[in-house]
């Protein structure tokens, strides 16, 4: 995200009592809350670097802006008020999403299944569908993707709760967005392998994941907001990124095949 409302009035309320140092550590911190739209890190070392926290007087500010507007949960720093801003966000997004979706199937552009549209392929009918989402959803970066509402309360977004809002997908056959889980992947994991091309490696673990059926027969991986937190999720973690002290090989990077695997991905939600 890179534009966000900002209540002046509601910021002076809640900060008053900071000094300027103060101020400007907090408002870096929520512009990397908003451009990420995710919690941040809660490895303060990581964290004070990417912010240039450096001398000790700017490492007390740090800690007293922590300490007074963030709560750590599950490794992350959540702040009440970013997460009431993504929360209406995500809201009006999916509600301008479903509407748009409305009208394009009483259009007859979007056909469920795997069915042509009027002699056009599935991937072919899949980017029409992205070229509208594009025009017509002014919040909806990612779009592109099929995917249910958002959670309207995120305070308590962890590993285990990635995929919640999704079981209920329903079970129908949709053309599988290679593309856009690819760019979503390059947008939200930048400290981790980048993905140039498509290869038909990426494209079967990018298939698998989307086919995948849990115990209750449903889709859970055929949700835009799980892909957009999960690559979020693995970008900030430290043995994703190579980063961890405990691993043998600081070279490695995980990469959006590895990222894709379901015992992976399972394994982080139960912790």
């Amino acid at each position: 995200m890179h534009y966000y409302s900002f209540n002046v009035a509601d910021y002076r309320k809640d900060t008053s009592h900071l000094n300027l140092l103060e101020h400007g550590i907090y408002r870096s911190l929520l512009d990397s809350y908003f451009l990420n739209e995710f919690a941040l890190c809660s490895d303060d070392d990581h964290l004070m670097r990417k912010h240039c926290v450096r001398t000790d007087i700017e490492q007390k500010a740090y800690k007293n802006v922590i300490n007074d507007f963030f709560k750590e949960v599950d490794g992350f720093y959540f702040n009440d008020g970013a997460e009431k801003v993504l929360s209406k966000l995500f809201e009006k997004s999916a509600k301008a999403r479903a509407a748009a979706e409305k009208r394009w199937a009483k259009a007859g552009v979007i056909h469920k299944g795997n069915d042509a549209i009027a002699g056009i392929s599935n991937e072919e009918s899949m980017q029409t569908h992205i070229e509208c989402m594009h025009d017509e959803s002014e919040f909806n970066a990612d779009g592109m993707l099929p995917i249910n509402p958002s959670p309207n309360n995120l305070k308590s977004v962890s590993p285990s709760a990635l995929a919640d809002g999704s079981a209920k997908q329903a079970n129908k056959k949709t053309p599988i967005p290679y593309k856009n889980i690819k760019e979503l992947w390059n947008k939200y994991a930048p400290n981790l392998k980048g993905c140039k091309e498509l290869t038909p490696k990426r494209k079967n673990a990018i298939k698998k994941l989307w086919n995948y059926k849990s115990d209750d027969n449903n889709h859970p991986y055929r949700d835009g907001d799980f892909y957009r937190r999960w690559f979020a999720f693995c970008n900030n973690d430290l043995w994703y990124q190579g980063n961890d002290p405990q691993q043998a090989d600081n070279n490695w990077k995980a990469d959006l095949e590895f990222c894709l695997k379901i015992d992976n991905i399972i394994k982080k939600m139960e912790g």
